[in-house]
């Protein structure tokens, strides 16, 4: 006889929806707890890359034991040139700091006058043996030499010629040389006949005249033939500054000492083509810096007393248009002019002042400053006290960010990489997103 089965209870048999329903809810918590978990790994990868991109970093250094730079590094065309007191060169590139190539060269072994120029892969070096040297920074080889006795400033290269001014002027020598770049084949030489008369300021080349202060006179030279194509003298008391000429819309601006008078110097505003004087301006003496940037004329001076002054004048009349005095003492080293603002380190108080272009009113002031500064899209970078490198506002003077690493030069910026640098080592910085 077939068993007939026995019916469950009402309570014990599943309704025909209740087993859907718990299948339901678990994969909807299944699903639930599969978005938190990648929540939580893609916030935690936010939250580590926001931190990194808003911290600054040491990308790479680089140094040799108890061998001190020669001369301020020079970056140029990705590569970064050091040179050692060893006399060795070193080739890094920039962006990784991995040596590319090294080699010894006697030339660094001497003592260098001034920092070298790098034009084109080629090093020009002026060194106290009295010889201008052309080193060749792919090979190491010196491609040629020139005996002069240089002034102790950088060799100025343009349009394929090396300007370099002599020690010793005068009918004893040469003020003024200009030498073929590739081959240091002299091509002309200038000097003034007058005794004992040296270059005394960098040079400055621009739309094929050569500007070069020799002793109280200013010449205007044929850059292509040395010939010269007109001269202004200022004044047998009247001393030409240490400056070099600037040259700005067709204008050259130069800075002279009265030595008729302990207080007086003087700006002069000469038109580039003829030398005819535009105007004059009397300002301090010992003038520390002059820069002609938007129109505008920058003269620091020194007062009586020690403390100095800057002031701005209009480039194209030479008023006034302000001025702004430190304290009873100080020293103004640098100046920079950008985006509206006017940039004023000193240092012997280790103040950096940030001005309005326009008046002359201080926006903001930062103390203890231990470089001069670098300003770079908005940004001031300088090094702070306990031995901090630091980036500021440049319209406010807040900080952005910091990074433990002491620097008492001027870093440098190029393609968005800072590079700082001491007596011992450099340092290649990688700013925040």
């Amino acid at each position: 006889m077939q068993q007939q089965p026995v019916p469950m209870p009402p309570e014990q048999q599943p309704s025909e929806q209740q087993l859907p329903l718990r299948g339901r809810l678990l994969v909807l918590l299944s699903v639930l707890l599969v978005f938190l978990i990648i929540g939580v790994v893609v916030g935690t990868t936010l939250i580590r890359n926001s931190l990194q991109s808003s911290t600054a970093r040491v990308k790479w250094s680089f140094t040799r034991e108890h061998e001190a730079l020669d001369f301020p590094p020079i970056v140029a065309n990705g590569m970064m040139y050091a040179g050692l007191s060893d006399g060795r060169l070193y080739a890094l590139d920039a962006a990784s700091g991995s040596i590319k190539r090294s080699f010894q060269t006697e030339v660094l072994k001497k003592e260098l006058l001034a920092p070298p120029t790098l034009v084109n892969g080629i090093m020009y070096i002026s060194s106290r043996d009295e010889t201008l040297y052309a080193l060749d920074t792919a090979s190491g080889i010196i491609k040629w030499s020139f005996k002069i006795i240089p002034q102790i400033v950088s060799p100025l290269v343009a349009n394929g010629l090396v300007y370099v001014g002599s020690a010793v002027g005068g009918p004893d020598g040469f003020n003024l040389t200009a030498l073929d770049a590739s081959s240091g084949k002299e091509k002309w030489a200038y000097h003034n006949k007058l005794k004992d008369s040296i270059l005394s300021s960098f040079p400055a080349v621009a739309n094929g005249i050569v500007y070069a202060k020799i002793y109280r006179t200013l010449y205007a030279l044929d850059a292509s033939s040395g010939k010269e194509r007109w001269s202004y003298m200022p004044g047998n008391e009247i001393g030409l500054g240490y400056f070099a000429p600037v040259i700005a819309n067709g204008t050259v601006y130069i800075n002279a000492d009265d030595s008729s008078s302990p207080r007086k110097g003087w700006i002069f505003a000469l038109d580039a083509s003829s030398g005819k004087r535009l105007w004059s301006y009397p300002t301090m003496r010992s003038t520390r810096s002059l820069q002609v940037t938007n129109g505008i004329v920058y003269v620091v001076g020194a007062l009586e007393g020690g403390a100095m002054q800057l002031e701005a004048l209009n480039a194209r009349s030479g008023s006034r248009i302000w001025s702004f005095l430190t304290l009873k003492r100080g020293d103004i080293s640098s100046l920079v002019a950008v985006d509206g603002m006017v940039y004023i380190y000193d240092a012997e108080l280790n103040t950096l002042n940030a001005l309005d272009e326009s008046s002359g009113v201080r926006k903001w002031s930062r103390n203890g400053i231990f470089s001069s500064p670098l300003v770079v899209n908005s940004v001031v970078y300088a090094s702070l006290p306990n031995g901090t490198f630091s980036a500021l506002d440049a319209h406010a003077g807040s900080p952005r960010w910091s990074i433990s690493q002491w620097n008492n030069n001027q870093p440098l910026m190029v393609n968005g990489i800072i590079y700082l640098f001491s007596k011992f080592k450099v340092w290649a910085i990688q700013p925040p997103a």
